[in-house]
């Protein structure tokens, strides 16, 4: 798949199902981090009617962009701030996308001996999303004897969200969580993955950066006591890299397996390598791009062409540039990845 060329952009809000009147402007922002999406809106004042404004409060709103004659639904969610310009005659929202059900919607439970994949399905239907769940059979909260083999939901009660309690289930089962439009997402990555291949005079514009502090060696340790065994462990992930420096850090987690306290030096240091290559890029806006994508660019002429996860896509549409779409991604240099060094 190849961006498209810029076209001149329609726009269309939607309140509650009921148009908007006088949209000028958008910015649309979907983010692969474990946060909401956002949005901002612009509108003018006078386009609606008298008092239009002053008692708006809709409980949901759908910005929309039409192209070549169809309609295309780019953002679906709650609106947070509306900020009234009055020199200028201009009205802008600000909201967050369907996330924002989960992240205000407080856990009153522990979920204990039930497992991620029925927490997920049921927290979905709490908040009235929908729901893509992959199937779990380890439970949350497993019993050995009297004693706990992993972490209790207990933290979790009435001080923490929904949408906490689905990023930590969502790391145990090393996988994704995300809302799209009004689904909810919870299982391995990859699932939204688009690939596409980027090359130079396709963009408006084009950098690359490289953190010279994660291209060195990077070594994750996590610390653990078990108390069913009475033994601890502290494995250790290395990220081999360039040059004598080294970016250490650890974690402590109580009763973790010598499996499971692996497995979470690995994910660390993997994320954090992930963070070294960054490429950020403008070009003629376009509907498949998607963060959790594939990008594999190419053509540049130093050594960063390579694949790339794309960690943020902002849609920007205004009468000024049209429709524009700017995009971030990350990756470490090619053939780094974590290798566990040793347990002590």
């Amino acid at each position: 798949m190849q961006p498209s060329e810029a076209r001149t952009p329609n726009l269309l809000a939607l309140a509650d199902g009921n148009v908007v009147p006088g949209m000028i402007a958008a910015r649309i922002t979907d983010s692969a981090a474990a946060a909401a999406g956002r949005m901002q809106a612009s509108f003018a004042l006078n386009a609606a009617p008298e008092g239009y404004w002053s008692g708006w409060l809709p409980s949901s709103v759908e910005l929309r962009i039409g192209l070549d004659g169809g309609w295309n639904s780019l953002f679906i969610g709650v609106v947070d701030l509306v900020d009234f310009d009055l020199i200028n005659g201009i009205v802008e929202i600000e909201g967050r996308d369907l996330t924002a059900l989960l992240i205000d919607c407080p856990v009153e439970e522990s979920f204990a001996n039930r497992s991620s994949s029925e927490i997920a399905q049921s927290l979905a239907t709490v908040v009235g999303l929908g729901a893509q769940v992959t199937a779990t059979t380890d439970l949350i909260g497993r019993y050995w004897n009297s004693e706990w083999s992993r972490s209790s939901l207990g933290n979790y009660g009435k001080a923490r969200s929904a949408w906490d309690l689905l990023v930590w289930l969502a790391a145990e089962e090393q996988f994704d969580v995300y809302v799209a439009g009004s689904n909810l997402y919870f299982g391995p990555p990859g699932a939204r993955e688009v690939a596409i291949t980027l090359d130079p005079t396709q963009c408006i514009s084009l950098r690359v950066e490289r953190s010279l502090r994660l291209a060195g060696n990077i070594v994750i340790t996590v610390k653990s006591w078990n108390s069913r065994t009475k033994q601890s462990c502290t494995p250790s992930a290395v990220v081999a890299g360039a040059g004598g420096a080294t970016w250490q850090k650890s974690f402590v987690r109580p009763n973790l397996q010598i499996a499971d306290a692996e497995a979470l030096a690995l994910r660390e240091a993997n994320v954090l390598a992930q963070h070294e290559r960054v490429v950020i890029a403008s070009l003629p806006g376009e509907f498949l791009i998607a963060a959790r994508g594939n990008l594999t660019l190419c053509n540049t002429g130093i050594d960063f062409d390579q694949s790339y996860i794309i960690d943020e896509v902002e849609r920007v549409i205004d009468s000024e540039n049209g429709f524009v779409e700017h995009i971030r991604a990350r990756a470490p240099s090619f053939g780094r990845s974590a290798v566990i060094a040793g347990d002590g």
